[in-house]
């Protein structure tokens, strides 16, 4: 909610997610109500654009995540290989908030026990050098064994001769 056009981000527990409650602001806490009961307290978060999320507030399954940061799946995707390193960081820079990437990093680099670590490297390098670095591309990369067959490093269409076909001269 906005508060005095400062944007500020306060968690409820999830349940209450998309409900409307009761934000009593104080000079050190944000207190919220729902239906006039107190279900969440926070410390006031000083700086603009900032989170207070209580743990207990998440649904279970999202409390696994809490534990997690970037440099965890940085880390994770260094061990296979730079290629997916580099998928990795471009996911997690993608999103406002590294959080939002967790899901989909995690989902990358578990396509290594499905794979191995080396077809995933290998399907990483080629969606970089294609440029669909998605956890989408990588997975259909794998599924049709393009990781296994070498990258075109020109497209022969290119080299056409055709008497229709002008070429870079024609407009010197």
């Amino acid at each position: 909610r906005s508060i005095n056009a400062i944007t500020l981000y306060y968690s409820v527990p999830h349940t209450l997610v998309k409900k409307v409650v009761e934000a009593h602001v104080t000079s050190n806490t944000v207190s919220i109500y729902y239906k006039g009961e107190r279900v969440a307290s926070h410390a006031k978060i000083p700086i603009q654009g900032q989170h207070a999320t209580i743990v207990a507030h998440m649904p279970i399954k999202h409390q696994k995540y809490h534990s997690w940061s970037p440099g965890r799946f940085l880390n994770w995707g260094n061990d296979i290989g730079h290629a997916t390193c580099t998928i990795i960081k471009h996911l997690l820079e993608q999103r406002m908030h590294p959080e939002q990437a967790y899901r989909t990093c995690f989902g990358v680099l578990n396509l290594a026990k499905k794979y191995s670590p080396q077809r995933l490297e290998a399907a990483c390098a080629r969606a970089i050098k294609i440029g669909a670095m998605s956890r989408k591309s990588v997975l259909s990369i794998l599924q049709n064994g393009l990781d296994q067959i070498p990258a075109q490093s020109h497209n022969p269409a290119l080299n056409l001769q055709h008497e229709n076909i002008r070429g870079p001269q024609y407009y010197q």
